[in-house]
């Protein structure tokens, strides 16, 4: 019986694969993963990357430390392959030129984590093409773990949703006049309020309009102070989430925000967002 150098050959390249990637990932909506690139960007262009067993974890910190948006993608088993752990930082600005497509390309992304660098693997279902390209500027250190563990492990006595139309009503009509805004939660309504030197106004929903998380009936009243300028980011994410925003509030620590995106699995993002001192309302 002769030896069979073809499965040989295959086990070898099969194991020498595995030894060498850290990790494979595949997104079927290629255009929407581009996109929550290209939305965090728009806060840093540094990008901290973690290597979990179940997940693929990317976070970016601004400069001025008042928000952070965290991205859980978590796919399906069998387009996620978890060989071993890996933390590490990326250029985003150069990252998001190799991943971009247009929505129409219908791409598949794929993605495999090296040693040193990232290949990125592009799949047209309309053209019937592969696109292989290989990143290679990527730096093992990662910093600012220590702030996403404490926010993550924060816990909040006011939760409700907003729909995604409202939530982009609201920032339109907050950012004509008022940096600083109020979030007013009560057992009866929630109130955005706003404030200048020359003026003031507040946009009211009525709890019975909106969907708690929680039994908001004990609480007399929970304020959050934010800047208008550093939540406007979230319009960026909304591109094919869920149709609503999870808001998680208490005084005196970051206002945490949830948003899902169904077309990539169970990938969701949380974004954090420190609170302003308070002004009179």
């Amino acid at each position: 019986m002769s030896f069979d150098w073809n499965r040989f050959n295959n086990e070898k390249l099969k194991h020498n694969k595995i030894k060498h990637t850290h990790c494979e990932a595949i997104f079927n909506d290629g255009y929407l993963f581009y996109k929550i690139f290209e939305a965090l960007l728009r806060i840093n262009s540094l990008a901290y990357i973690k290597i979990n067993t179940d997940n693929l974890e990317v976070y970016v910190l601004n400069n001025r430390k008042t928000h952070l948006m965290r991205v859980l993608f978590r796919v399906d088993s069998s387009y996620f392959i978890y060989n071993s752990s890996l933390k590490l930082t990326i250029n985003l600005e150069e990252f998001v030129k190799l991943l971009k497509c247009n929505k129409n390309d219908k791409n598949i992304t794929s993605l495999y984590f090296k040693k040193d660098e990232i290949q990125i693997k592009l799949e047209s279902k309309v053209y019937k093409s592969l696109i292989l390209r290989n990143f290679k500027k990527v730096d093992f250190f990662i910093e600012n773990e220590d702030i996403l563990d404490k926010l993550i492990n924060l816990t909040y006595v006011g939760k409700f949703e907003l729909e995604k139309e409202k939530f982009i009503y609201l920032i339109t009509q907050l950012e004509r006049f008022s940096k600083s805004i109020c979030l007013d939660l009560s057992n009866t309504a929630i109130i955005f309020k706003e404030n200048n030197h020359i003026s003031n106004g507040e946009i009211k929903w009525n709890i019975e309009e909106l969907t708690l998380l929680n039994n908001n009936s004990d609480i007399e009243k929970v304020k959050s102070y934010f800047s208008i300028n550093n939540i406007i980011i979230l319009k960026h994410f909304l591109f094919g989430t869920s149709p609503k925003l999870k808001f998680f509030i208490n005084s005196k620590i970051p206002i945490k925000i949830k948003i899902k995106f169904p077309s990539l699995g169970n990938s969701y993002g949380l974004f954090f967002l420190a609170q302003r001192e308070s002004v009179n309302y």
